[in-house]
């Protein structure tokens, strides 16, 4: 039952039909194409007037500018618009009083589930069509090879498929969309920028703390925490030789030798099956956390 809920969903479709039929879904799409493809036009301006000025224009990899500048701001798009595609998915139907018809229909707690979090993720998927050819400029340029936009994409995919999945958590803890909405928001920032900022302090604590200099070099396990954030794969990925497949790997610790992009990949998708996981125990009929009875 599960397997055929996976495979024909007709929450997909609802989701589907429901979700692009607003003006709404439109205007979003277009503010997220003006907002990224804005702010990378005038970062690119503001290097180009910097670079035509000192005359350094020999000295700038203007493709490898344009492919960083592009992969933060979509990820932080994504970042603000996919908890509230998700948020409000389970709590939205216990509002409308249609959660009760739902789960009696013949579709499996699990089937349940993933039409939400699928319909979720097809739109923005679709937001990262619309900005995907942004990314072709940077193979004008030169300075950036294909398969490092290919895994940009992959870990910002992945990346969104985590928070989604947890914003599906969050709105299955709770019966109101706005305290899931709030924590959902939270987790996300935790996630993206709270381990990266927390990972430095701590490693640079712990420096100071062992060798009396922040200037030391040591690299702990503990400090594995900041590279859970999508921010340092870009950052490895970025300064790659656009002509080599070769990547920076973790230095010390029990991922030793995985690359940053790979790490971050299966961190965060242990992250999204235990968020999903979570999400069918609590919205499983007779099986819910017992303070929400």
């Amino acid at each position: 039952m599960i397997a055929r809920d996976l495979s024909r969903n007709p929450i997909v479709e609802k989701e589907y039909r429901t979700r692009m039929r607003t003006w709404r879904s439109s205007c979003a799409l277009m503010a997220c194409v003006l907002i990224v493809g804005g702010i990378g036009w005038s970062i690119f301006a503001l290097i180009s007037g910097i670079t035509a000025r000192y005359n350094l224009s020999n000295t700038v990899n203007y493709g490898l500018v344009l492919f960083i500048v592009l992969l933060f701001f979509q990820e932080a798009v994504l970042t603000f618009i996919t908890p509230a595609l998700t948020a409000g998915a389970i709590t939205g139907e216990r509002e409308r009083q249609t959660l009760d018809l739902l789960l009696c229909a013949p579709i499996s707690a699990v089937g349940l589930l993933w039409g939400k979090l699928i319909g979720s993720m097809a739109y923005v998927v679709l937001v990262l069509a619309v900005l995907g050819p942004m990314f072709s400029l940077t193979l004008l340029f030169g300075g950036v090879a294909l398969h490092q936009i290919v895994i940009g994409l992959a870990v910002t995919v992945v990346s969104a498929l985590t928070i989604a999945s947890v914003g599906l958590f969050f709105s299955t803890l709770f019966r109101r969309t706005i305290p899931a909405m709030v924590l959902a928001y939270i987790a996300t920032f935790v996630l993206v920028v709270g381990v990266l900022v927390g990972g430095y302090v701590y490693q640079w604590a712990r420096m100071v703390g062992t060798y009396g200099s922040s200037t030391s070099n040591s690299y702990t396990n503990a400090v594995l925490i900041t590279d859970i954030s999508p921010a340092v794969a870009f950052i490895a990925l970025s300064t790659e030789d656009s002509g080599s497949t070769t990547f920076q790997t973790v230095p010390d610790g029990p991922f030793k030798g995985w690359t940053y992009w790979e790490f971050n990949l299966a961190v965060n998708g242990l992250l999204c099956l235990c968020a999903f996981g979570g999400s069918t125990l609590l919205l499983a009929p007779g099986r819910g956390a017992p303070w929400r009875s």
